[in-house]
């Protein structure tokens, strides 16, 4: 639109009208132009200014090619090749010199391709020879020696003016001699490589980096220690939990697992270490009058024959054999014979193509002891994953076996691995037995100072009493649709508490001595079971374990010892409770020095296990006697605090008074409940001074009545105590002397044969009451008469029936109604 004509033709409200109708297009044009690219409109108009860009560099190309085609046509044309002497046959010798020329090329551009391809096979020796070849090549390629009259230039071919891809073409192979050196040099870190593979290896590095061969022993043990290295940088995924002393919790499954990968990791160490050596020696020392394998392979480099030698067919190399195995190996037929019979340069006079045998035996020697002295610090580390000396044990076993079957391994060197396994085997063995002692006397003396507090708790009633514990019936194993392994538990369970039963424990001194039972059965089998062999060396293993062990199991019994000692202290008599508690730490002792399993089962020294019965018998008793102040003290004060002189209830004057017989059934039960010892001797010693004590503090603190009934009472203690031991009842004869002195001379005061016989007979009838206080090996009374079948249930005899029966307490007179109650 011109906008002359537009203000011409049109008035002013027209041409706004035009002015926002154009404007409605150009928004409406602008919108769909977004819709249709969308975000990347700016993208758009980028592209479409490269575009214009694009098009003007092509036209400057275009320009360039046209004026380099008017500078070429401008030149003079070159004058012809100056040709050499054509003989007869001149083009069939300028075909065979171009065939030639191309077969140079054609190796030279193929190699690349051909290297990489052994470099992934980790064929090196092969690669590096091939590379020396293609270096030959490029020289032969462009040389200019003009008094070879066989030059290129003789032939009219300038090789680098007319072909510059060949420099190009070796700059790009020339790279791969470093590519070669480094994957060889890594290569050697994987010990699992044959001696072959190594010493093929180790000649790429003395042929292409000219390293001589004692440098190339030193590459390669430098190699297999940092291998080493990686191989004891590695740790376990159950070490920490092992450590933090959590092995325990684990599964079987994950405890087995841990113990295979230790297994698995020790024997890689091993096997790395002693391929190491045994590979050098293969690689590197002579064999009585034939020349070492790398030694060998030289000479076969060296040598112009082809007749077979004592070699690996891998190190006998040749140039036409690698020629013959690339791809299109035909056209290689036509190079010179001077490059198919290439040898890569080998000087066997020199000093750096040889090795003495003392050089490599010091060198090897070296570097076994220092792995070994690196590898014993982590084997330390991972058999503390290890927690049980037979899973130890059994590793031991595996490793010597291994040891023993390479045969890759001098004496002195198998000797010394044997030696430094042992050691180690011998620290982590004294390690968990020192483990095993230190928990098990944690978790003691942890049980027991909790058994002792649940006596003094308030409201708790620990299952104190053997004697109870002796009538209360396990649960029967109840069998049920469960499987066979829960049933077995059950019966397991019921048999275990049956023994507790049989072994008269209570389930608290059952929980103390199992752990410490358990722990020392758990080292008796280690002993017995475990540390057996026929080895002379293992059996002066095992005999220095168990040395080395004991001050530990003497120290182990003489903390017991302490723990049981300071507890014992702690407890005061102020409580029946606080007694409770101090009874069972007696309980305990006694176990330990008579018949529990854990003295025998320990292993400690004589010496030790005698103190450590000497100590605890010390203890027990002084725990009886602080029980026998208390309870002989308990009942005499409740005696004194019921007793009366003038007693109106007593049914008749010819017995013992019932605040006496009370008072020693109360002392009977407690006896009872204590838990009598099953050693005959013991329970009479018990029994003997508990009965004396009450009767010496009753009578020193009980005022008898100046009565006829104080005789009688005196009298029963006098049969009492003359029960145990004769010659101890003196004190008692003073005092009834002294009490007949202040009787009222009106009584009838009993002789001292009526005051006798009826101590006798009451003792007689109140023999079942007083069972705790009597013992079992007084001789049968002839009391009474009944038989033999009487004499276990009343060692006393029979009481004499022919007597009035009086009970042994005071009961209340029956009613009149009794009788006409109906019974049954």
């Amino acid at each position: 639109m011109n906008p002359d004509e537009l203000f011409t033709k049109h008035t002013i409200a027209e041409i706004k009208q035009i002015q926002q109708r154009l404007s409605a297009d150009a928004d409406a044009k602008q919108e769909e132009l977004r819709v249709m690219v969308g975000e990347r409109y700016r993208d758009l108009l980028q592209s479409s200014t490269s575009i214009i860009s694009i098009a003007q560099s092509s036209k400057r190309v275009i320009e360039a090619l046209k004026e380099t085609k008017a500078t070429i046509l401008s030149e003079e044309e070159p004058s012809p090749p100056r040709r050499a002497h054509l003989r007869a046959h001149g083009e069939d010798t300028h075909l065979h010199t171009l065939q030639v020329l191309a077969a140079h090329l054609k190796l030279l551009l193929d190699v690349p391709e051909h290297l990489w391809r052994l470099l992934e096979k980790k064929n090196y020796y092969t690669a590096a020879w091939l590379f020396l070849l293609t270096r030959v090549v490029h020289r032969a390629l462009v040389r200019e020696d003009e008094q070879d009259g066989e030059t290129w230039g003789s032939h009219g071919i300038d090789i680098l003016e007319q072909f510059p891809l060949v420099q190009r073409q070796w700059d790009a192979v020339s790279q791969f001699r470093s590519q070669i050196i480094h994957r060889s040099t890594l290569s050697l870190r994987e010990y699992t490589s044959s001696s072959t593979d190594v010493c093929a290896t180790l000649l790429t590095l003395h042929l292409l980096d000219s390293r001589p061969l004692g440098e190339t022993l030193t590459v390669m043990l430098d190699q297999r220690w940092k291998s080493l290295q990686i191989m004891l940088s590695s740790d376990k995924s159950l070490a920490s939990a092992a450590i933090n002393g959590h092995q325990a919790n684990t599964s079987a499954a994950d405890r087995a697992k841990t113990v295979r990968e230790v297994k698995d990791l020790i024997l890689t160490v091993l096997d790395a270490v002693s391929r190491t050596v045994d590979v050098a020696r293969e690689v590197f020392q002579d064999k009585d009058s034939s020349p070492s394998m790398i030694r060998a392979a030289l000479e076969h480099i060296q040598s112009d024959s082809s007749a077979k030698q004592s070699l690996p067919i891998e190190l006998q190399l040749s140039t036409q054999s690698i020629l013959s195995g690339l791809p299109s190996s035909t056209q290689f037929q036509v190079l010179p014979q001077s490059l198919r019979s290439y040898k890569p340069y080998v000087d066997s006079s020199s000093s750096s193509s040889s090795i003495s045998h003392d050089v490599l035996r010091k060198r090897l020697d070296e570097w076994f002891q220092k792995a070994i002295r690196r590898a014993e610090s982590s084997l330390d580390r991972w058999l503390i994953d290890i927690q049980s000396v037979k899973s130890l044990w059994s590793i031991r076993t595996i490793v010597r076996n291994w040891i023993a079957s390479f045969a890759g391994l001098e004496k002195v060197e198998a000797s010394r691995l044997e030696t430094v396994f042992d050691s180690v085997c011998r620290k982590r063995a004294l390690a968990v037995w020192n483990s095993t002692l230190s928990d098990a006397e944690f978790s003691f003396r942890e049980q027991l100072n909790t058994a002792v507090s649940s006596f003094r708790s308030e409201g708790s009633q620990p299952d104190s009493s053997p004697v109870e514990t002796l009538f209360k019936a396990p649960s029967l194993p109840i069998s049920s649709s469960a499987s066979i392994g829960s049933l077995d538990a059950s019966f397991q369970k019921y048999r275990s508490s049956l023994r507790r039963q049989l072994l008269n424990h209570t389930s608290l001194l059952d929980s103390a001595l199992k752990i410490l039972e358990n722990c020392a059965k758990t080292l008796r089998q280690d002993f017995s079971q475990v540390l057996t062999s026929n080895d002379p060396d293992t059996l002066l293993l095992i005999s220095d374990l168990k040395e080395a062990y004991r001050p530990d199991a003497n120290q182990f019994c003489a903390d017991v010892i302490q723990n049981l000692r300071a507890v014992t202290e702690s407890i005061s008599e102020e409580t029946e409770s606080d007694i409770n508690a101090l009874v069972f730490t007696g309980h305990i002792l006694k176990e330990l020095y008579t018949s529990s399993t854990f003295l025998p089962d320990i292993y400690c020294q004589e010496s030790a296990a005698q103190s450590f019965q000497q100590d605890a018998k010390a203890l027990y008793d002084s725990i009886l006697d602080r029980w026998r102040e208390f309870t002989v003290s308990s009942v005499v004060s409740h005696h004194m605090a019921v007793y009366k002189p003038v007693d109106q209830i007593h049914a008749g004057p010819e017995s013992a008074s019932t605040y006496l017989l009370g008072s020693l059934l109360s002392l009977a039960e407690i006896i009872q409940g204590l838990g009598l010892s099953r050693i005959q001797s013991e329970r009479i010693d018990l029994v003997q001074r508990t009965v004396l004590l009450f009767v010496e503090r009753l009578i020193g603190d009980v005022k008898f009545s100046d009565d006829v009934q104080a005789l009688y009472d005196l009298a029963f203690l006098k049969r009492l105590v003359d029960h145990y031991a004769f010659g101890h009842s003196s004190f008692l004869d003073e005092k009834a002397m002294w009490i007949r002195e202040k009787v009222v001379k009106s009584e009838q005061v009993p002789t001292e044969a009526e005051l006798e016989k009826m101590s006798l007979e009451y003792l007689s009838r109140s023999q079942l009451l007083l069972a705790s206080l009597l013992t079992p090996s007084t001789q049968v009374s002839t009391i009474g008469s009944g038989g033999d079948k009487f004499s276990v249930l009343l060692p006393l005899g029979v009481p004499s029936l022919d007597q009035e029966y009086r009970a042994a307490f005071d009961v209340a007179k029956p009613s009149s109604r009794f009788g006409l109650l109906l019974v049954g």
